[in-house]
């Protein structure tokens, strides 16, 4: 059974790969992200009538407005200033923001909610963005922690999966977060091949977070010769945020990503991470532990040699060293014994055992009884 099951999986994985017929792809992407699902989870009927009515939301409205003129202003739908698309992403964005204030409204979101507005009604639109930002809500938080953690681990896997290429962004000064954190957080709306979005956006519903991997990978592989060849973060970063279109098409993109097995690359990433934190809190223990040794040591040589006794040691050497006394008392000087311990003439020689060493100055081992 569990066969047949991961057979029929990468059956659905290679046809979702191949693209989605237009037609069909609002029924698949609800179903694939399970709105209906979310949907039912509210236990309210008409949550969305009643959110729509609600007036401008005062932390978000202006920013939503901002947002709304720049996006898609080409696309029929949004092109009029005030238009039926604009008021209806409004709509959308601002029930959005009083539907969830944890996380209210965030750049972004507004290209996520014009897309689905192109295939769907605006009231399936709200409820698939919120199934959307359910699955990857933590990228839009304030502190932005998922999306931390998760370029992370992008950047994991493509020093496993592309380890030259990773070197020679960062010998260059460009920090994969750069350019991953405004591909996750537009879901690549803004790639000039508008075919491969949607594609692309077939992938994220069926796969999720490893989808977005998937692709981000897909991307930098067929770009790959073009990057290596670029030499300055001046060059590379516009080029990286704008791969040309003759690099992103379909046909080559979707059949390199096929061969990415991004599951195992996940894995080996979080495993390898793993590793480098259990070697790093072994070295603090570590460091901790010699730490913890050596003021237990000042303690015993505290108790074993009591300051003033200290004093008067340092006291004699200080008029042993002084030259003054090296030519007028010669007699009172420490004799050697040629095993670098000096003692006081005529004094019984003690064992090494017997006796506490101090170092001083200059190397020069002293002991007394």
């Amino acid at each position: 059974t569990q066969s047949r099951s991961s057979a029929a999986s990468d059956v659905y994985k290679r046809q979702v790969l191949e693209g989605i017929p237009m037609k069909l792809r609002p029924l698949a992407w609800k179903a694939f992200i399970g709105m209906d699902i979310v949907k039912f989870k509210t236990q309210r009927d008409k949550l969305y009538d009643t959110l729509k009515a609600l007036p401008a939301n005062d932390h978000s409205s202006h920013q939503i407005e901002l947002d709304i003129n720049r996006t898609y202003s080409n696309h029929r739908l949004f092109k009029e200033m005030g238009g039926t698309g604009q008021a209806q992403l409004f709509r959308i964005l601002n029930s959005y923001s009083y539907f969830n204030p944890s996380v209210g409204y965030c750049q972004g979101m507004s290209f996520l909610g014009g897309v689905l507005l192109m295939l769907m009604s605006e009231e399936d639109s709200f409820w698939m963005l919120i199934a959307i930002l359910e699955r990857i809500g933590d990228w839009y938080t304030k502190n932005m922690a998922g999306l931390l953690r998760d370029s992370k681990d992008f950047n994991d896997i493509l020093g496993i999966e592309m380890p030259t290429l990773r070197q020679h962004l960062e010998r260059h000064g460009l920090d994969t977060i750069i350019f991953t954190s405004r591909w996750f957080l537009s879901l690549f709306t803004d790639l000039a091949e508008w075919e491969t979005v949607l594609r692309i956006w077939d992938i994220f519903f069926w796969e999720g977070v490893p989808g977005v991997f998937r692709c981000t990978l897909g991307i930098l592989k067929c770009c790959c010769d073009d990057l290596l060849n670029l030499h300055s973060i001046e060059t590379l970063l516009p080029y990286v945020l704008n791969p040309p279109r003759e690099r992103i098409e379909p046909s080559k993109l979707f059949s390199t990503m096929m061969g990415i097995d991004v599951h195992t690359l996940i894995n080996l990433a979080r495993s390898q991470a793993s590793n480098e934190e259990k070697l790093s809190k072994y070295t603090e223990k570590k460091q901790i532990e010699r730490i913890n040794e050596i003021s237990i040591f000042n303690k015993l040589w505290r108790k074993i040699v009591s300051p003033k006794k200290k004093n008067k040691i340092l006291a004699k050497k200080r008029i042993h060293n002084s030259p003054i006394n090296r030519k007028t008392n010669s007699s009172n000087q420490l004799q050697s014994h040629g095993n670098g311990h000096y003692q006081r003439p005529g004094a019984p020689l003690h064992r090494r055992s017997n006796t506490v060493v101090l170092m001083y100055s200059h190397n020069q081992y002293c002991s007394f009884p």
